[in-house]
């Protein structure tokens, strides 16, 4: 069963991001606000007309979005590498918790992550001196028999606005690979003077992320 296929790296987004990305907003700056936002950022056609509730990729991508598309191949499916893998996704093990420690709907139940559920992410930013704590919902899930995956989209508890997608992809030669795509630009609240750290610290944990997970998806014994 597939909610909605993954993102690839084209110049649209869904108009159900943008809807739920308006509606964080309205909910901290208020309608008149977010109409004001709008106004400024030239997208009147928006003001009091948010996007449709579908998944329908409608909304085009500016210059001031970042877009991140990676690959990373994990090997050959033998001993069963591709169900090891999507266990590991199943279960948000992508990021080093020295990194990125976590708490979420599924942890605290004990089962795969599933549609609706919030992921509340403790990242270390300086170690022993500076954490940042957001939170982020599954807004849409994969299930196929050779691709499973999910996709999370930022609330009003965090700093950026964006989404972030995560697929383990079985191929026609039978290799398994994870693929990773996410689109995120600095949200209203963020200070001009963070958003270059904020940047570097994304595609650091982009990095550190993919390394992380190949490695403890090819050593099932790896204590971490």
């Amino acid at each position: 069963m597939t909610q909605r296929p993954a993102l690839d790296a084209s110049l649209y987004y869904p108009n159900k991001m943008v809807r739920i990305i308006l509606q964080a907003m309205e909910e901290v700056m208020g309608r008149t606000g977010v109409s004001a936002v709008l106004n400024l950022a030239n997208l009147r056609h928006l003001v009091n007309n948010y996007p449709p509730n579908n998944f329908d990729p409608e909304q085009p991508i500016d210059n001031t979005w970042h877009v991140d598309q990676h690959e990373v191949t994990l090997g050959p499916d033998e001993d069963g590498l591709f169900d090891r893998a999507v266990e590991k996704l199943l279960k948000y093990h992508f990021y080093p918790p020295s990194f990125l420690d976590f708490a979420g709907d599924f942890q605290n139940e004990r089962r795969p992550l599933r549609y609706g559920d919030r992921i509340v992410q403790q990242i270390t930013v300086i170690p022993d001196i500076l954490e940042v704590i957001t939170m982020n919902r599954v807004t849409a899930t994969i299930a196929e028999s050779n691709r499973i995956g999910f996709t999370y989209t930022t609330t009003e508890y965090h700093l950026e606005i964006g989404e972030w997608t995560a697929v383990v992809i079985r191929k026609r030669d039978n290799q398994v690979v994870l693929a990773m795509h996410a689109i995120s630009k600095p949200g209203p609240r963020m200070p001009l003077w963070a958003m270059p750290f904020s940047r570097a610290l994304q595609l650091r944990a982009h990095r550190l992320g993919l390394e992380h997970f190949k490695l403890i998806v090819q050593n099932p014994n790896l204590i971490y």
